[in-house]
């Protein structure tokens, strides 16, 4: 449901007005989500609050990134660098107030000395790729809108249920398969949509 948040945030924040035939789309394609998503075995009610939540940040995060960019002339690279360096102060006050009452950090240190050669590799790769898919997001919105980098990402999202049933033993239902397959029809028409409105 992020392309939907997303939509309402670039109203709110940008004051823009997607078309009526835009709003459907979009709307087909939280129908598809919701469709795909309904028997979940592994439901949980604050899960999904959660998702919602991190739905609706992410939303706001990618129309005020736009809008910070277009208002500063700022390049996409050097809102990175400063997010990551704004960020970091909060980020660590965070760590060490979630950290104090518990011993996580010198406990997963300890772990991490502990671990095979692979393990820090692997750490530092998903660290790694953490940073260009924050890159590539706000090269993505540069280039296009909050609204458009949204709805690319829900290709992602249908791949990884797609490649979840096949690799995680999850049975689909029919009404799994039918919201799927509503979400990529939803993904090919906003992809047309999207080059109409360049062309």
């Amino acid at each position: 449901f992020t392309v939907v948040f997303t939509m309402a945030s670039e109203f709110l924040i940008e004051g823009k007005i997607p078309s009526r035939r835009l709003l459907t789309i979009v709307c087909v394609m939280a129908m598809g989500s919701f469709l795909s998503a309904i028997g979940d075995l592994t439901f949980s009610l604050t899960g999904y609050f959660l998702v919602f939540i991190n739905n609706a940040l992410t939303a706001s995060y990618l129309a005020s990134s736009k809008r910070t960019m277009t208002m500063l002339d700022l390049p996409a690279a050097t809102l990175s660098s400063l997010t990551a360096l704004l960020a970091a102060p909060f980020v660590c006050t965070l760590c060490l107030a979630v950290d104090v009452p518990r011993g996580v950090i010198p406990t997963a240190f300890h772990r991490l000395a502990e671990a095979p050669i692979a393990f820090p590799a692997t750490l530092l790769g998903s660290i790694a790729v953490a940073v260009l898919v924050h890159v590539a997001t706000n090269l993505s919105t540069e280039a296009a809108d909050a609204l458009t980098t949204t709805a690319a990402s829900q290709v992602k999202n249908v791949a990884q249920v797609g490649l979840g049933m096949l690799s995680w033993g999850y049975k689909a239902t029919p009404v799994n398969m039918v919201g799927l397959a509503v979400a990529v029809v939803g993904q090919v028409a906003f992809g047309f949509e999207k080059y109409e409105e360049l062309v």
